[in-house]
């Protein structure tokens, strides 16, 4: 982290020469932190190293010093902003589009008004040339629209059917031919714009832009013919008022006059003949270009399907991130819990240990204690059972020797009966022995 510090916090001198040297540091340190931001351990660290603040001036730095860099990091498409191509279609998007059009077209021009190579000024020119859309859209009837176009299209091929017939330069007034062009142009734009509001309008443009120099050069060459025929018929006129000229003279001037007349004929039918194959490849384009409007409708239906299915799929993900991250922090605090009851649990089991221990010790030195009492009462008991039998013995020789005297006094007492004469003296030997028994009773009974 001190090394991420040290380079990312590299201050720039520009009037050094070792400024090379501290952007490559800078660099490098900007590297080391992507790569450490890989790791979760470190970038809790690295967010307080590489702070919010710094990352906006490194960035805030490189744009005011070097915008490039952020023009060639955008994707080959956003890379096209110094094309001249894109003026016109910027301008119709501002112009004629709709409110989703005009916001796309604003941020895009945006976008290429930062390079400087950008024609800006052809684009506010086109802006300025651009007519209302209200001049061009302003009939919205289909009945209304047929019914124009049928007599507009009725009076205009009556003028060009005249016109195609010869050229009579006395009948057919200026005015006329350049009604009769605008007419027909009108009508073409009335058409196109109520067919689709695309970028079909500046290729009309340019066809408005190339009929205007096919009419002006045409005017051109009729203003001189009418010029020269009007000073040739001021010139006849005199002299036939005169009453001088010559007929051959005459002549000559009226056929090379013919010829004239027949050349801007064939330079009519040949600028006829180009306008109609411009107006074919005019209408080749127009279908092309409608086919090319759908097909990029449907492709932006398509994307907005796509990004709308996308942001839903972001909202969903976010929702789950939710869920996991409360559910991470509900598990991470139990697992503290189970931690702390670990740790209060290993320490009770040290203190069971020791007491255990402790209680082992007790217990042996028991054990050894009551061994010994064991081993002594043992002994005890050895002897006393030894006593024990040597008592009965003696109380079993006892009962013999009680039941002889119970037999003799049995004898005595029928002697007792029979010599009842000699009693005292046999009664007292009877008392003596009924005394010993008791005494030798007593004596079995304190053994037992």
């Amino acid at each position: 982290m001190s090394i991420v510090d040290d380079a990312a916090k590299t201050s720039i001198e520009t009037s050094k020469e070792c400024i090379v040297y501290q952007c490559q540091r800078i660099t490098e340190g900007l590297r080391l932190a992507e790569v450490c931001s890989l790791d979760e351990e470190l970038r809790q660290e690295l967010i307080g190293v590489v702070t919010a603040p710094l990352c906006s001036h490194i960035a805030e730095f490189q744009l005011m010093t070097n915008p490039i860099v952020l023009h060639m990091g955008k994707p080959p498409s956003q890379r096209t902003d110094r094309e001249e191509r894109l003026v016109p279609f910027i301008a119709y998007a501002i112009a004629y589009g709709d409110h989703e059009m005009v916001h796309d077209a604003l941020l895009l021009y945006t976008h290429c008004a930062q390079v400087q190579a950008f024609p800006s000024h052809t684009h506010f020119t086109m802006l300025r040339s651009i007519p209302d859309s209200g001049e061009i859209c302003a009939i919205r009837s289909p009945d209304q629209v047929s019914t124009l176009q049928k007599e507009n299209n009725r009076t205009v091929d009556d003028l060009l059917q005249r016109l195609k017939g010869g050229l009579d330069i006395k009948d057919v007034k200026m005015s006329e031919m350049l009604a009769a062009y605008e007419k027909k142009i009108s009508i073409m734009e009335v058409v196109i714009s109520l067919l689709s509001r695309s970028f079909l309008f500046f290729f009309l443009q340019l066809l408005r832009a190339y009929v205007s120099q096919i009419r002006e050069r045409e005017l051109e060459l009729l203003v001189s013919a009418k010029d020269q025929a009007l000073a040739q018929s001021e010139k006849l006129r005199i002299q036939l008022r005169n009453g001088a000229g010559n007929n051959e003279a005459d002549m000559a001037w009226i056929r090379s006059f013919v010829g004239e007349c027949e050349t801007l004929k064939s330079q009519h039918d040949k600028l006829e003949i180009q306008l109609e194959v411009t107006r074919k490849n005019f209408d080749e384009k127009t279908a092309m270009m409608r086919d090319e409007l759908l097909r990029v409708r449907q492709e932006r239906e398509d994307l907005a399907t796509g990004i709308c299915q996308e942001k839903e799929l972001v909202i969903s993900m976010k929702k789950q991130t939710e869920d996991l991250k409360k559910k991470l922090e509900t598990a991470s605090a139990a697992l503290l819990d189970r931690q702390n009851e670990v740790q209060t649990l290993n320490a009770d089991k040290t203190k069971l240990n020791e007491l255990l221990s402790k209680t082992i010790a007790e217990l042996s030195t028991e054990k050894k204690t009551h061994e010994l009492d064991i081993s002594r009462l043992t002994a005890d008991l050895a002897i006393k059972t030894t006593v024990i039998e040597k008592l009965t013995r003696e109380s079993n020789e006892l009962e013999s020797r009680c039941a002889e005297k119970e037999a003799e006094c049995e004898e005595y007492l029928k002697e007792l009966t029979n010599l009842r004469s000699h009693g005292q003296k046999t009664q007292a030997d009877l008392e003596k022995m009924k005394r010993m028994r008791e005494e030798m009773l007593k004596l079995a009974g304190g053994y037992e």
